[in-house]
Parts: C-alpha cells; structure tokens; sequence
C-alpha cells in the first residue's frame, strides 16, 4: 500500500498518537482537503481548487428521493477511492489536482446514477462482465441522455398537482421554482436540469406563476430545448478514465474497501483512448479572429481600464450616495420594496441631470447612463405609456396660454402630478445603459480580457483571482495565481503594470462584499447588498457588442486559446521580430529559461505557429514593400497551404514550419534572412552567417530579404507605451 500511497500526504485524524500507533489507524485525512473540513464530512471542500466555493458534496441525489449520503458504504468506498485519486503518485489512479478531483468525483457520482437508473444494482460487487460493458457503451451518449431525462423530466412536470411545494421565496414578487427539488425527486443533479432543459422549466415557471429571470424569458420563445450534440472525444476520454481509475482503485485496495462494493470481475479492462476515438468526434477548430477585430477589441479594453475605469467607479460612489438619500429620505414611507421601487425610479432623473460628461464621444465608452439597476428598455417603457406625445404638445401650448396645472389636468384628462413632471422634466431617457451592468458586467468584462491577454493564463487560473494577487519586488511587478500545470497549486508570474490596474479595478468592484476568508475578485456586488457569481461564457460578446461594430454573423468564441493567439499577435504584428530575447523581454520574464516554457508548452506553440502563418500569408496577400523574391516564395507558400480553406489551415503552419521561416525586426523594416531557405541571398551574408546586429538605418534597402516598411504597422491600435496615447496617460497616472 505504502509503495502507491503517499504516505506524507496524510494528516492523522488524532493529536498526540504515538508512531507506533499510527499503524492501528485506519482513516487518515487527505491533505487535499482545506482547513476546516474533516475526512467523515458530507462535503468536502479542497484546497487549492481553483473557483472559490467549488467542492464535493456527497448528499446528493443518485436515484429517485435517494440521496448518496443515505447509503455509508457506497459514501466510504467513493471517498477512499477520491483519497487515492488525490494523493497517489501513479497515473493509472492517481495524479489528480484539486480541480480534477472534484471534476473526478462528478463522473464517478453520475456513474452511480446511471447504475440505479438502469440496472438498478444498489452493490458495485454485483456488476458482471456484461453489465460491465453495457455500461461503458453507454458514455457514447451525454449524460442527459444516459439518464433519460429528457422523457423523464417531461413526464414529471405534467404530473405535478400542487406547483406550491416547489416554491422558493427569494424576493418579495414571485416565488422561485424550486429546481433542486425537482431534481432529488428524479434522482439527477439541479445543475444537469438547469443547463440542459431551459425551456422546458422556463414554461413550467410560466404555466404555474412562477419567478422568471430576464435572462429566461428568451426560453418562452423556443419550441423546444436543443438536441444533444454528437460528443466530443475528449469529453469522452476525461469520463471513461475517471471511471477506469475508480475501478482500479477499487480493484487494488478491495481489502479496506466495504464487502458489498468490492469488484467482483475485473472491471478496469478497458481503453478510454479507443473508446474516446471510436465513439467521438474531433472538438473541430475554432474559426479564429481576425488580427484587426481583436486589436480593436483590445483597444477599447484596455480604454476601459485605464481611462473610463476611474471616472465610472467615482460615479458610482455620488450615485450610492444620491440613491440612498432618495430611499431613506424623511418624507417616505411605505415598505423596503416600495422605497427602493421610488429611490430607483428618482436615480433616472439624477442620471438625466447629472450625465458623466467625461465619456461622450470616448470610443466604446459607456455613455449615457440613465438608469439605476435595471436595463432600460424602449419597447417596455412604450407600453406602460399613457400620455401621447401629441398631449405632450398640447400641455406645452395650453401652458404658454396662461393656463396652470391642474387646468390642463382637467383639460386633458390627466393627473396634475403628470403634467407637472413632463413640462418640467420630459420624458424618462431610454437609451443608455444601467449603472449596476456597466460596472458589474462590462467594467470586470474589460478587466479580464486585460488579464487574460497580458498574462496568457488559462481560464481555470484567472478564475483564482484573489485581491492583493498582485505585488512589486526589486525584479518587477509580479501576479499570483493558480497554475493548472503539472504542479497544480498556486504560482507566481511576471507581468506589468497594466494588469496591476486591470487587477485594482476588480479589487475596488468587489471590495464591498470580500471578507478576510473569502476574497474572491470573481464575485460582483448587486446595488441592494447582495452578491452574484461572475460567470465569464458571453460577457466577452457582450462587452464586444457595445464597444465596437459587430452582428451576429461575427460572434467571435473568445476562448483561452484565442486570448493566447492575441499575445502571438502583439508580438509578431508589432514588434515584427521572432527572436527569444525580445519575446522575453515582451513577457517581463527574468530570463530565457521561463520563456522558453512558453514556446514549448503545446497549446502555446501552436497559438505562435497559427500567427506566424497569418503574418506569412498577411504579407504575400499584401506585397508591399517585399522584395521581388520574397514575393515568389511566400506567395507560393500560401499557394501551398491553401490558407482560405479553415481544414486545410495546418498544412500552411506545417509548410512554415519545414521552411523554418524567421522574420526580425530591423531598421528598414522586416528581415527574412535567419530563415534557413532564405539566408545565403542575404546582402549581408559572411562567414556563413546574416550580420543582423550590424544592421542601420537604410544598410538594408534592396536585400532580397527585406519586406520594408517606413514605420510601424497599424499605430493607432498597438499596445506600446512609447506609441500608445492611452498606454502614456496610464504610465503618467501611475508615475504621479
């Protein structure tokens, strides 16, 4: 046991055991597990894991009103088989983080359901060959498919009687539904119902009176929910080798494992691998976005941070101030809901009176804020009208008549107090934006892709932001964060100021709701004292609809794979050079060594290999300023490659990778002569190799090698703060 257990990862349970003792002992605590959770828990929280919050419960549902918990045999056999998986240093059981793990635990728990849901086998020790296989064949389907949910969740709906048991208050309107029941009931997770079968509980929320968020009621419009796509092999193979070292571990520790869940036929013989090819499909490529688009994005990302952050978070504090004057003022009673219905509806016309003057005409900027915490909205302020602009005119020339208020009330039909409020203020505005999205979904939405974009993290790292992440030594500026990599704990990166701001910014968005335990950056604050969880998935094509010109054929996936090819492109597009010291001294690394761990990381080498390629065919698409021969080789190069063609995109990385293409930048522009191919036409080719470092102004005009150029490409748009009028504000605001 010693020999696949890691001992040293285990914290006895008791204090003062003798050593000798410890052999007698039979439970050990996980060191994965954070400080204030204990081994016989039902929900363990992990330390490390990256999403605050995130853990493994173990009172859930796996069948019909039955809940994990209830059955302590099957709850010690999963948790030691987690043990093992966390703390082993074998691959075949063990190696898995903090996030797999709970990720881990998922797969073996839904694994149990299918177990119940089909066969009914309550025991692990009664799975047989053939039960065995037809449950792997089964992880083909998704989930939702394997569990029948679908007919099952349709079914259960129609038969509900008494809608009330599944109410849930959660604000003083409607009742909530109450999907976790309806889960339990059916033996499957909430979160599996809620993400799968939107529609479906969206009309059952309408048909029976229920809250309906502004988010669901798209749903009503839909037909029906989607059909479950074709998985993908990875999905697969994450699954099936979860459930390979579940059976593993059970196999190999079957003497501390509870008799009835013991394996009693070999249930590990299989290949995640095969399966994973055999039944699934390639995750496909994601269309990437165009140089252009993305450094426009950028630009008014980084606008955001440096330049609107300041001004809209100051805003925000006078408008805290006026709203809370308006709810608590001395003259208003009523209830809560109704002083903070009249406080808000006032908050309109201080934002009509009060307007943030400094973002008009600001390129992406967020103007005109005219509402408080909920969107406005012209269609729906139109239906609640029911005075006419044409009465408006009418009010206007009765009063310019002599008449007062209450004459024209009269006159028309109305109450005095509308009359009074439209001669003297108008109409509420209802185009703009609210204060609470503004802040809460856009400003942390430019923050990120800052970070993102200037650190190269994953997602599952920048979802570890922490405040105070962020620190200076006599070395540089500097970020902690989790690293998702082999180690799998918590690092810390070089980086620069601009994510320092980027950083600060959600610092002081969420410093109202942080507390010494909990200092999440990835929470935002609601206007009424709450808190909601910052879910990344569209916040990104949001931010994008508002801050520059996009529709729907160019809703780009901003995934963690494009933000890295927006380094490539900030690399290759401005500094037009290829060669390791500038790209370390881009990345603030310290030295060669870390960058190098960039360029070999896989995902990273291919985000460098796919730029590259684009700059390649950019330029023999656009030959300006290329030398006669360089022309015929790239252009015959892109020929190659057949770059228009998305499947064919890798053949032109791969043709430019086998002719070793090398550009660096030099005085007169672009140089092509490290390029192995291309070196001896060098005009400064001798002793066998291109004397680049002797290179001056205009020394090289006329080399076959050069593509030249006057001066930077694309100035307006580059992310340098020696051209960057934003970057130079910043750097004068950091300076001061």
């Amino acid at each position: 046991m010693g020999a696949v257990i890691d001992l040293s990862q285990y914290q006895s349970h008791f204090q003062g055991t003798e050593d000798q003792e410890l052999a007698a002992l039979e439970s050990y605590k996980p060191s994965f597990l954070a400080p204030g959770t204990e081994y016989p828990d039902l929900k363990w929280m992990i330390k490390d894991a990256p999403k605050d919050g995130k853990g493994i419960s173990f009172s859930v549902p796996i069948a019909p009103n039955f809940l994990l918990s209830e059955d302590s045999a099957l709850v010690e056999s999963v948790k030691l088989a987690l043990s093992i998986m966390g703390t082993s240093l074998v691959k075949t059981i063990g190696k898995v983080g903090p996030e797999g793990l709970i990720d881990n635990a998922a797969f073996v728990i839904n694994f149990l359901r299918l177990l119940r849901y089909k066969y009914d086998i309550h025991a692990l020790s009664s799975i047989n060959d053939a039960v065995q296989q037809e449950l792997i064949n089964e992880f083909r389907y998704s989930l939702a498919q394997r569990l029948n949910v679908q007919v099952r969740l349709t079914e259960y709906l129609e038969s509900i009687t008494d809608p009330s048991k599944f109410e849930i208050q959660r604000s003083a309107t409607k009742p909530d539904l109450k999907v976790a029941l309806i889960a339990e009931n059916l033996g499957v997770s909430d979160r599996l119902l809620s993400s799968e079968y939107p529609v479906l509980l969206t009309k059952f929320r309408e048909k029976h009176g229920f809250y309906i968020k502004a988010s669901q009621k798209k749903y009503l419009k839909q037909e029906c929910d989607k059909k479950p796509k074709k998985r993908k092999k990875d999905t697969i193979r994450k699954e099936l080798t979860a459930i390979k070292k579940f059976f593993r571990i059970l196999e190999i520790f079957r003497d501390i494992i509870p008799e009835q869940h013991r394996p009693s036929v070999a249930l590990s013989s299989f290949d995640p691998n095969k399966l994973a090819k055999k039944w699934g499909e390639d995750g496909g490529r994601t269309k990437n976005i165009p140089q252009p688009v993305f450094f426009e994005f950028m630009d008014r990302a980084i606008r955001w941070v440096v330049d609107y952050a300041d001004p809209l978070l100051e805003y925000r504090d006078r408008a805290i101030e006026q709203q809370r004057a308006f709810f608590e003022g001395n003259n208003r009673g009523g209830s809560e809901e109704s002083r903070w219905t009249y406080a808000s509806g006032r908050m309109v016309w201080w934002f009509r009176d009060n307007p943030l003057t400094e973002l008009e005409n600001k390129p992406g900027a967020p103007y005109n804020i005219v509402a408080w915490d909920r969107e406005p909205s012209n269609e729906g302020f139109s239906q609640r009208r029911t005075i006419s602009p044409e009465q408006v005119e009418e009010m206007e020339r009765l009063r310019s008549e002599g008449l007062n208020y209450q004459d024209i009330a009269d006159e028309l039909g109305v109450s005095k107090a509308s009359v009074s409020r439209l001669l003297n203020q108008g109409w509420v505005p209802t185009e703009g934006y609210s204060l609470n999205k503004v802040l809460h979904r856009y400003l942390p939405a430019a923050c990120l892709a800052v970070i993102y974009c200037f650190t190269a993290r994953r997602q599952v790292e920048i979802e570890s932001l922490q405040a105070g992440c962020c620190f200076d030594s006599k070395n540089g500026h500097w970020i902690k964060l989790y690293s998702a990599k082999v180690l799998q704990n918590y690092q810390v990166f070089p980086t620069i100021k601009l994510v320092q701001k980027a950083v600060h910014i959600l610092e002081r968005l969420t410093e109202s709701i942080r507390s010494e335990d909990d200092q999440s950056l990835l929470r935002m604050p609601t206007f009424r004292g709450g808190e909601v969880n910052y879910w990344q998935d569209g916040q990104f094509n949001e931010f994008a609809d508002l801050v520059m010109d996009t529709d729907e054929e160019n809703k780009w996936v901003w995934s963690e794979h494009q933000f890295r090819r927006f380094f490539a492109m900030t690399y290759f597009f401005r500094w037009d050079a290829g060669d390791l010291p500038t790209l370390s001294h881009y990345l603030r690394h310290s030295g060669f060594q870390m960058t190098q761990q960039y360029l070999t990381d896989p995902d990273w080498r291919l985000a460098f290999d796919e730029v590259r390629a684009e700059k390649v065919a950019h330029l023999a698409l656009h030959p300006e300023g290329l030398s006669n021969a360089l022309q015929e080789d790239l252009s015959k190069l892109l020929s190659e490659g057949e770059v228009e063609d998305e499947r064919r995109f890798k053949r032109l990385i791969k043709r430019v990778n086998e002719v070793g293409i090398v550009f660096n930048h030099v005085p007169d522009g672009l140089c092509f002569g490290e390029s192995p191919a291309y070196k001896e036409r060098s005009a400064c080719f001798e002793n066998g190799e291109v004397q680049r470092s002797s290179a001056v102004q205009g020394s090289c005009q006329g080399c076959a090698n050069l593509c030249s150029f006057s001066r930077p490409q694309d100035p307006e748009i580059i992310i340098d703060a020696a051209h960057s009028a934003i970057m130079k504000k910043f750097l004068e605001k950091a300076d001061a």
